[in-house]
């Protein structure tokens, strides 16, 4: 049996304490946390563990030496200046694993520094939902025909959205978007994937959001919908667990360890109101896909979610073209690709 790849986490905020580190432990016949590095030495207990904080600037090229993974979760103010660290240190045998947006839109020059890494990807676990599996598996069934469309009722945020609009669509091609303001916090967003459409409505609200995957044939929703057709998105909720999700006839479980992330959650909960409570499922399928030689969720990727989001905030509206998508030339080079 192979040694668990030595892992260097840095950052100690909210999402390492909640997300992070509880998927790192149940992976640990995969990974050893090595080093904890923040912006000061302390304590801190993450997931009844206790972890000493080292001082990023403390970082020596010594510190490097066995580590195979890199997790950097830092803020987005400080991404440029973490990285330009970590690649002075010439982390050439160590594969980058880095949260999203990966860098801000006025920050994509400095992505030459992910170059300095064995490799690169990015900690999108809306791609890794396990709620996905029970969808997938209708959709394969024929259950509601050809999917043509995701309608995200205050279900889904910013580049997240995008990265979830893109998995359940098939495509990752987005063509074009538009973001409309309502009043006060109310805006919607439209984009064009592959020929197929996701509607947004804002603000995000998961306790009261939903999420309708429309098909040619009928639907797959996580709320009753009185449509001909229409499939319910159930979570299998036992003694405040979450164990898995229906479609129909469709049920998938989730592992023990998997299981063990989703405690102490709401009876009759839906897919959208169980998001926070998902993303550490999502993350350990991440960790598992990288330990098993998958590529994870794309750096391409996730430039191109930030980039979309950019416009689209920013503007109003997006087209894919040579000065917006990270994948034509001017997106490369400014990305160092």
């Amino acid at each position: 049996m192979s040694r668990p790849t030595e892992v260097l986490i840095v950052g100690a905020g909210k999402r390492v304490q909640t997300a992070a580190v509880p998927a790192f432990h149940r992976a640990k016949d995969l990974y050893s946390i090595r080093h904890l590095v923040g912006r000061e030495s302390r304590d801190e207990t993450f997931d009844g563990e206790t972890y000493p904080v080292r001082a990023l600037k403390d970082l020596g090229s010594s510190d490097l030496e066995g580590i195979g993974l890199v997790f950097v979760c830092v803020a987005k103010e400080s991404i440029p200046s973490v990285l330009k660290q970590l690649a002075a240190l010439e982390p050439k045998n160590a594969s980058l694993l880095i949260d999203t947006p990966v860098l801000r839109f006025k920050h994509l020059r400095h992505a030459r520094y992910l170059k300095a890494f064995r490799s690169a990807s990015v900690a999108e676990d809306c791609s890794t939902l396990p709620w996905l599996d029970a969808v997938r598996a209708s959709v394969a069934a024929g259950d509601i025909g050809e999917v043509r469309s995701v309608v995200f009722s205050q279900s889904a945020w910013a580049y997240h959205g995008v990265a979830m609009a893109k998995t359940l669509l098939g495509s990752t091609r987005v063509k074009s978007g538009r973001r409309r303001k309502h009043g006060g916090e109310f805006a919607s967003r439209r984009l064009v994937i592959g020929g197929k459409e996701a509607l947004f409505l804002e603000p995000r609200d998961y306790d009261n959001g939903r999420i309708a995957l429309v098909g040619t044939k009928g639907s797959i929703c996580d709320y009753d919908l009185t449509s001909q057709g229409a499939l319910r998105l159930e979570s299998i909720i036992e003694s405040g667990a979450c164990l898995g999700f229906r479609v129909g006839t469709h049920e998938t479980r989730m592992d023990d360890a998997e299981a063990s992330l989703m405690q102490g959650v709401r009876e009759g909960a839906s897919a959208t109101a169980l998001m926070e409570a998902a993303k550490p499922v999502g993350f350990l399928r991440l960790l598992r896909a990288l330990h098993n030689g998958e590529p994870g969720y794309p750096l391409a990727e996730g430039i191109d979610d930030m980039m979309i989001d950019y416009h689209l905030e920013k503007f109003g509206h997006y087209a894919a073209n040579p000065l917006t998508s990270s994948r034509a030339p001017l997106g490369r080079w400014l990305t160092g690709r």
